[in-house]
């Protein structure tokens, strides 16, 4: 088959069709299958999700903060990426209190909880460019007071800086100065329950601990991320509310750093699916009903608990996604003359089995220098390719040669070993050999013909007569 390749600076999407029964060159129009291969660095400087990832690894670290437990008011907190400077405690309180004190963020909130639009329109699918948009700069239109209020404290460069901050709010709703923040009725972090009882002037305002201030921060930016990737995946249509929460940990008891890891692991797996869709998204532009088709795939694979991904969040790593896609959309995705194919043979009988895998292709196998020689631009000979277009292919041609013996013919002794002693000793012996065979006017047919001459195996006298 043929493997066609896009480039992005964060990752790679290939693309590689795969057919039987015809040893050409070109795909036939039925029996083909199409796989894309989606390789993407997570978290690379370039992406639209940057932002949600360094809020993420800020989590992270405030995580592994508040495992240690030995802190104290005068700690320093992790520095949040995104911030060319750590706001001074006075511009955070300032930004605090506007917070507070905003009637356009309280109105729109209040138009998104009773379903109105307030354009006055019928409300329109968001693509996920834009629900990225909103999210990334911190204007999605669903959110409450402490989603808001995360990326306020996230600024403060110390716990004391962090008490201070979380005293001056709870001071602010409970003198009731024409303040009414907005918070969503299931929002049951810490923070929410406090500004609860404090707008109904049933409550105290709290005395926290260092670990208190630290452990609400972390609630909060569970809640807003949380909320964040629901709305990518949901407005723009890439999976079902059901599809996303299935899996979601669930906490047993307040602040439970097991459930704590959990819910971080979560959110960790529905960013590498998102950073696997946009590069998909930018690159192809496919259907809608595409983009939840691959959706469904990578929720498959790295939701499961084998997907071990929060690793991630302290040192950047690449990932490869593979997913079938329907051939006839596939095939609209080729904007480039394909780079490799590839051609697998077999043949076998009770005692020997040989395989013969053909590679051709624009990029050399081996070092510079080995193999310069080669020059593979008559290889095509359906006529569809000029020598030009084809002058920078080589060939390569591997041969695995594996001999067993059927169990009627092992002795006795050999009998009773278990199966991997057996494997071991004489189920395969395995003679594997990789060689450069091309030369200025070879052909496929007798290219395979060198290779039959060179190792003498009857089996590839029988492949040949096949092609």
């Amino acid at each position: 088959g043929g493997l066609n390749t896009s480039l992005s600076a964060n990752g790679s999407i290939s693309l590689e069709l795969t057919w039987a029964n015809s040893p050409g060159f070109h795909p036939p129009s039925d029996d083909t299958s199409a796989t894309l291969v989606i390789l993407v660095e997570i978290g690379h400087e370039l992406s639209e999700a940057l932002p949600l990832w360094r809020q993420l690894g800020l989590l992270q670290r405030y995580l592994d903060m508040a495992t240690q437990g030995s802190y104290d008011s005068l700690a320093s907190l992790p520095r949040y990426e995104d911030s060319p400077a750590t706001m001074q405690l006075a511009a955070i309180k300032e930004a605090s209190l506007s917070l507070l004190q905003d009637p356009d963020s309280v109105a729109n909130l209040c138009r998104w909880a009773t379903g109105e639009d307030p354009g006055g329109q019928e409300t329109k699918l968001t693509e996920l460019s834009e629900a990225m948009r909103q999210v990334a700069l911190g204007c999605r239109l669903d959110q409450d007071f402490t989603d808001k209020l995360w990326l306020l404290l996230i600024r403060c460069s110390k716990i004391t800086d962090l008490l201070e901050c979380m005293k001056f709010l709870f001071k602010a709703v409970n003198n009731d100065n024409g303040v009414n923040p907005y918070i969503h009725s299931n929002n049951q972090t810490r923070m929410a329950q406090i500004l609860r009882k404090l707008k109904k002037g049933n409550g105290e305002i709290p005395h926290l601990e260092p670990n208190e201030s630290l452990e609400i921060l972390i609630e909060m930016g569970l809640h807003k991320l949380t909320h964040d990737y629901m709305h990518v995946y949901i407005e723009s249509e890439l999976a079902t509310v059901d599809q996303i929460k299935q899996g979601l940990p669930h906490p047993h008891k307040p602040f439970c750093l097991q459930d704590i890891t959990n819910k971080l692991m979560f959110l960790s797996q529905l960013h590498t699916i998102l950073e696997v869709i946009l590069l998909a998204y930018n690159h192809l532009s496919p259907s809608r009903h595409i983009l939840a088709h691959l959706t469904n795939q990578a929720l498959a694979k790295y939701k499961t608990q084998n997907a071990v991904l929060l690793d991630r969040l302290r040192t950047r790593q690449v990932t490869t996604f593979h997913a079938s896609v329907p051939t006839k959309e596939a095939i609209s995705y080729i904007t480039s003359k394909f780079t490799s194919w590839r051609l697998t043979l077999t043949s076998k009988n009770s005692r020997h089995k040989v395989k013969t895998c053909l590679l051709i292709t624009q990029y050399p196998i081996f070092p510079s220098g080995v193999g310069d020689h080669a020059d593979s631009s008559s290889v095509f000979d359906d006529g569809e390719d000029s020598e030009d277009e084809l002058e920078h292919f080589q060939v390569y041609c591997l041969v695995t040669n594996s001999n067993y013996l059927p169990e009627a013919y092992r002795p006795s002794h050999q009998r009773t070993l278990q199966n991997q002693d057996m494997t071991r000793l004489d189920m395969f012996r395995q003679d594997t050999r990789l060689i450069e065979i091309a030369e200025r006017g070879s052909d496929l047919p007798e290219i395979l013909s060198k290779t039959c001459h060179m190792y003498r195996e009857p089996a590839l006298d029988l492949i040949v007569s096949r092609i």
